[in-house]
């Protein structure tokens, strides 16, 4: 990916990015996105960058094309200068233009539709529009609290003017609509209107009086010395109000009526809401015109700490107003409240302690009867929270949205709600997909390992981080190398609100840790993966955030950490002027990236490499530096090891070549030069083949070495080179191709050794073995005639001296009928030892037959076919196993000591047995009898070619020399425990595939 080049043309790049810019190196503006026109309507092609937008952040002294790419990959806030139109993002070097990629800042939902955007504007891929959403939800739960209120101000309102109209009643004639009636001071009706007469019975104070009853009631309780007097009662299924005016001096009362039934259902009403106004967790207030406070439900005393007593008549300025508190904010709602306007700001405000905190405050004019605003009603919310989680969200977003690894947000049951397009890509899914899956039903496979995917599962739901490395699947059924790390992220009574995690493909890496296991200590010092740990220090390096990787760097919790100095806990003397030096450059709102020794928990001197940057709230302000941190000791220990493997290389007494990818010399140590005799100047840039190969070189050879390169596979082969003055010598070449970390080959790596000397010694060896083949051939072929013209003979004598026998049985003594059968024995013994030798010189001469045989049933066919005299047995001890050899040879070898343990037994009752026993690859096979055992002085002779220990006239002397040469031709082993006059036992080694 290294060299990869994306093009994108303008409709691709608006998708992507919709308020991107594109400035030329003379500061004019080439093009600009679809949706920043929208806003920054004085935009246009050729335009001067710098006469519509203003950088904001960081602070930049003299605006210039050169000023700006110095601020590439680094984080830019910059303002529209007529819009007021906010953009953050950063600025990336495109060929010789700049191009800045970023997206709107805003608030609210109702900043957003003042700049007259929709959601439609922003790139699907926009965080920004995660955030918005969340901003429209507290919106629109505003606007309906907000709409409760005005119901209630409106109920208010309507009381009111029903009560005025009450009061305003002086005259009214009989036709009127309310009830009338005139009572004398007892009592008595005097005169009343229709509307009056309908109301025959009254309840009051819950008991029922009938209308002449009920005013002779009434005036017992009617104050006369007041000109005005009410009562209320129930008359009819109505709820009526009556105003009574004494006239003392005309001796009666004027009592007028009026239906109140709906006030009555209104006042309940309005008491219900006011109770909900009272209980209200947030803050809320009545507000004169001016500030003045003139109702506080119960939630503003939590809130503030200001009492009820305090907060009464004083202004809301006077209260919540102090050092860092926005005088904008405040004139903004003074501004609102003398329009008559409904306002919306957010802002902080001081507690009665002196603390602060981020308050949201939404506040809505109630009108009089004749429309004028009389107060206002304020909604006042802490959002501290939420202002700190808007701002680690914009830096999580920023990040994540910018992170080639993969980035995953879990809800606590695990599903996914968000996700970078890294993760997009790796998993081949669409965001649409993956929103509501767990990440194990987007990625677990065949392959994954189910113990990694429990340590990850387990420490998800109790609340701990992971660090595995797993199998992770896509769409299309593949599945590529992960390394998943995950963080827990709490609220602030410490119980888990979401799940981060990291998701790096590591492929290449578990490509590269094959490669070196199999080539071994070849190249060990690649390494295919960073894990980076972030750091948050303040202005005093005291540390404000670490994350788990950085923990794990250092060997410190993150509670060790977290309030400690930085300087004092990690570095000595000469690190502390290094990073001293750090914090000027951040105070500058510069960026830079170093290496620093520090030490960790166990004391360990460690290297770091550090990228630091300054960190800022959200007003822009410094507050301290943040840091990504890589461990490199290893890294810097292997470029040692490094640096010795090269002088190994140098001082090698094999050639040692290195290639380019296209298979040219790059380098090459003073054995390669001694041996084929050119100069490095003479090597440089030109292939092997070119300098050495000849006349006499293999073209098989040269094609198989051509084929491997061109694959990328690893050679390993011997051929004919020439060196500079045509001399031809053999070399041994073994080599292979390097990779890089994107599994592309960079390189190509050989060693060449002269066997020149390996190779004549070989043909001199070949050329043995022929001649040694000749002459074993030529004594074979000597055998069989020896063989031939020996028994022929052999066969004429026997046959001779039968003759003679049958002719002269009754002519011939007994002394020499004697000598004739010692004559024929001696002809039989010398034919049984011709077939000998001719059977020992053929052991290891003949084509020998490899098949499984049944040892069992060729021991049992021996017994049955020897001759056996009547007071010998010969038994099998168990199943004689089945092996893989020549069944001849096996007969040959098991006969011949069954029958060397015949002859031997001088016993009335003899006894041989033959058994097997099992021993790792091998067979351990005992043939025991017990005949007259042998001393030990003549163990090791017994298989010697014709000696013999035995009268028997069966013996040859060559029965062991052809058992101890099969033994041998099969690569096993014979021994044998004897005692004299107790009996011998051989045993027999032989592998169960010989």
């Amino acid at each position: 990916m290294k060299n990869l080049a994306l093009c994108f043309d303008e409709n691709s790049l608006n998708r992507l990015f919709p308020f991107y810019i594109l400035v030329s190196p003379n500061f004019e503006i080439i093009s600009f996105g679809s949706s920043l026109g929208k806003v920054c309507q004085d935009l246009g092609n050729n335009v001067l960058f710098t006469n519509v937008f203003k950088i904001r952040r960081p602070h930049v002294d003299s605006v210039s094309f050169q000023s700006i790419v110095a601020q590439c990959n680094n984080h830019v806030v910059m303002q529209h200068n007529i819009s007021g139109l906010s953009l953050r993002g950063q600025f990336e070097l495109l060929g010789e233009n700049i191009l800045f990629v970023g997206s709107p800042w805003f608030t609210s939902m109702v900043e957003l539709m003042n700049k007259g955007l929709t959601f439609e504007d922003f790139a699907p891929n926009d965080p920004s529009i995660d955030l918005l959403h969340v901003l429209n939800n507290a919106d629109n739960t505003s606007k309906e609290l907000k709409e409760l209120l005005m119901t209630i101000n409106d109920q208010k309102n309507k009381l009111k003017q029903a009560n005025k109209e009450i009061q305003d009643i002086a005259l009214f004639t009989t036709q009127n609509p309310d009830p009338l009636i005139r009572i004398d001071t007892k009592g008595n009706l005097l005169k009343r209107n229709l509307a009056a007469e309908q109301l025959t019975t009254f309840v009051h104070n819950d008991i029922e009086y009938s209308t002449e009853h009920f005013f002779k009631y009434i005036v017992t309780q009617i104050d006369f010395d007041k000109d005005r007097w009410f009562f209320e009662t129930h008359t009819n299924g109505r709820d009526y109000s009556f105003l009574c005016i004494t006239l003392k001096d005309l001796g009666y009362v004027n009592i007028y009526g009026r239906d109140v039934t709906e006030q009555k259902k209104s006042q309940a009403e309005l008491n219900r809401l006011s109770l909900v106004a009272s209980t209200n967790v947030n803050a809320v207030i009545f507000t004169a015109l001016d500030g003045t406070i003139n109702w506080a439900n119960e939630g503003f005393v939590k809130l503030t700490g200001f009492s009820l007593q305090d907060a009464i008549g004083s202004t809301t300025q006077e209260l919540f107003q102090g050092a860092l508190s926005e005088q904008f904010a405040f004139d903004a709602i003074k501004k609102a409240k003398i329009a008559g306007e409904h306002f919306n700001q957010e802002l902080i405000q001081y507690k009665k302690d002196d603390t602060w905190f981020w308050a949201k405050a939404e506040g809505q004019p109630l009108f009089d009867s004749h429309g004028n605003v009389k107060e206002y009603f304020t909604l006042i919310e802490d959002i501290t929270e939420k202002k700190r989680d808007e701002e680690e969200f914009k830096r999580l977003s920023l990040v994540a949205s910018l992170n080639n690894n993969g980035i995953v947000f879990t809800k606590p049951n695990g599903k996914i709600f968000w996700c970078n397009d890294a993760y997009c890509s790796y998993t081949g899914f669409t965001r649409e997909e993956i929103m509501g899956k767990t990440p194990i039903e987007i990625g677990k496979t065949s392959d994954t390992d189910d113990e990694q995917l429990r340590i990850m599962v387990r420490s998800f739901f109790n609340g701990f981080p992971f660090d595995i490395e797993l199998k992770h699947g896509r769409k299309d059924g593949s599945s590529f190398w992960t390394k998943a790390k995950g963080q827990p992220i709490f609220n602030e009574k410490g119980k888990v609100t979401q799940f981060f995690a990291m998701i790096e493909d590591i492929t290449l890496k578990k490509r590269y840790e094959e490669s070196l296991q199999i080539e071994k200590e070849k190249y060990r010092g690649i390494i295919a993966n960073m894990n980076l740990g972030l750091l948050e220090v303040d202005l005093d390096n005291n540390i404000t955030m670490a994350n788990h990787r950085f923990s794990t760097m250092s060997g410190y919790t993150q509670q060790e950490l977290l309030g400690n100095n930085a300087i004092d806990v990690f570095v000595n003397e000469g690190g502390k002027s290094v990073l001293k030096a750090k914090d000027k450059l951040r105070s500058k709102g510069l960026t830079d990236s170093y290496e620093l020794r520090v030490f960790d928990k166990n004391n360990q001197e460690r290297i770091w490499l550090i990228s630091g940057a300054p960190n800022y709230d959200l007003h822009g302000n410094l507050i301290g530096s943040i840091g990504i941190h890589l461990d490199i000791t290893d890294q810097k220990s292997q470029e040692q090891e490094l640096y010795l493997l090269s002088l190994i290389a140098e001082k090698n007494l094999n050639s040692v070549v290195i290639a380019d990818k296209e298979g040219r010399i790059e380098w090459a140590n003073t054995s390669f030069l001694k041996m084929t005799g050119y100069s490095k100047e003479e090597i440089a840039m030109r292939t092997p083949g070119e300098l050495l190969q000849g006349p006499e070189s293999n073209p098989d050879v040269i094609l198989y070495l051509r084929n491997q390169i061109s694959k990328g596979l690893p050679f390993n082969c011997e051929i004919i080179n020439y060196s500079k003055n045509k001399e031809k010598y053999w070399v041994r070449i073994q080599g292979q191709a390097l990779y890089d970390k994107k599994g592309k080959i960079i390189k190509y790596f050989a060693i060449e050794e002269d066997v020149s000397a390996q190779k004549e010694l070989e043909s001199q060896k070949e050329k043995l073995i022929l001649d040694l083949a000749k002459t074993n051939k030529e004594l074979e072929e000597y055998a069989q005639i020896v063989s031939h013209d020996l028994k022929s003979p052999l066969r004429s004598i026997n046959s001779l001296i039968s003759w003679i026998k049958e002719e002269n049985v009754n002519n011939f003594e007994a002394q020499t009928q004697n000598y004739f059968s010692l004559i024929e024995h001696k002809v039989e013994k010398m034919d049984h030892l011709i077939e000998g030798i001719l059977t020992y010189s053929k052991i290891d001469k003949e084509v020998v037959k490899s098949e499984n045989i049944d040892l069992h049933e060729i021991v049992r066919n021996i017994i049955d076919i020897i001759h056996l005299p009547d007071h010998i047995r010969v038994s099998i001890i168990g199943t004689l196993p089945r092996i893989k050899a020549d069944k001849f040879r096996m007969q040959q070898l098991f006969q011949n000591l069954i029958v060397n343990a015949v002859n031997y037994i001088d016993k009335k009752q003899g006894l041989v047995e033959i058994s097997a026993n099992q021993d790792g690859d091998n067979y351990i096979f005992a043939i025991k009898d017990n005949g007259v055992g042998m001393p030990k002085a003549i163990h090791s002779k017994i298989f010697e070619t014709f000696k013999s220990f035995t009268t028997s006239k069966h013996s040859t002397g060559l029965g062991l020399s052809i058992v101890q040469k099969i033994i041998t031709f099969y690569q096993g082993d014979i021994w044998l425990e004897s005692q004299e006059g107790v009996g011998t036992t051989f045993f027999v080694k032989l592998k169960k595939e010989s």
